[in-house]
């Protein structure tokens, strides 16, 4: 298997500087990381994307391994980091992938700037939702005693620690790494069920099959309200799907980034 050789650098956004990670040529998808990642933590798609014939783009939020934490009165929002990463690196349109609160960024990006999309991708995330029943689910299925586990039982899968032991080590330390200085941001503009429905970028949902914060089915019933949204469930993986199990992450991510070129 031919390995891709990734090239790290740093490009300059108005109020700070942000690390990036990019492999391959071709049409660009752009990876927007979990709440405790960084953008080191996409390793496995750097290299499949890139395979496919792909430009794969990682990069890090404010405050994130190798990102600035930006002005100390200014933290922005998600999506205009965002726009300002794809017009630094002059990209017009791209396939946008975000992971957990990663997915807050993009779903808020499908809502507020769906003519830099061809297609969205929306794993393991809350997707930013803030309609109050949602919210109070969400207050239900993940009680303060998860909150307070370490990240690694919160985030992978038994089965997944179980039979990658190393995997998860590296996971661990790779997400203990990540977080330089928290910056909290809001996604950019408010994410209701009502406005992902009107969403008309193709859209993805992936879900963990052993997911605390968003099982199979609350997955599902998100992705009911978006039209012709399509829903994959990747066995054996908790809230870090591309981690955890990266060659059934991977594959629906290219099906639906090649019916979307």
């Amino acid at each position: 298997m031919t390995l891709f050789r990734v090239r790290r650098g740093r490009v300059t956004l108005p109020t700070h500087q942000v690390a990036v990670w990019e492999a391959g040529s071709g049409p660009p998808v752009v990876l927007v990381h979990a709440a405790w990642g960084s953008g080191e933590l996409w390793e496995p798609q750097m290299q499949s994307v890139a395979a496919a014939g792909l430009r794969v783009v990682a990069w890090s939020r404010r405050g994130h391994r190798g990102s600035d934490p930006g002005p100390a009165d200014d933290a922005g929002t998600m999506t205009g980091d965002l726009v300002a990463v794809l017009d630094a690196l002059g990209l017009a349109q791209v396939h946008l992938v975000g992971t957990a609160i990663g997915g807050f960024a993009a779903a808020a990006a499908a809502i507020q700037h769906p003519e830099r999309l061809l297609s969205v991708t929306l794993a393991a995330s809350l997707c930013g939702v803030n309609d109050p029943d949602f919210v109070a689910e969400t207050a239900r299925l993940v009680p303060s005693e998860l909150e307070a586990l370490p990240p690694e039982l919160r985030e992978l899968s038994a089965a997944y620690r179980y039979a990658h032991p190393a995997g998860a080590a590296r996971w661990s330390m790779l997400t203990g790494r990540a977080v330089e200085r928290r910056v909290l941001q809001p996604p950019g503009v408010e994410v209701t069920r009502a406005r992902l429905a009107a969403v008309r970028v193709p859209a993805l949902f992936v879900a963990g099959e052993a997911d605390h914060y968003m099982p199979p089915a609350r997955m599902a019933a998100l992705a009911d309200g978006v039209p012709d949204a399509r829903l994959v469930v990747v066995p054996a993986a908790g809230h870090s799907p591309a981690w955890e199990n990266p060659a059934a992450f991977d594959r629906a991510l290219l099906d639906h980034v090649r019916a979307h070129a």
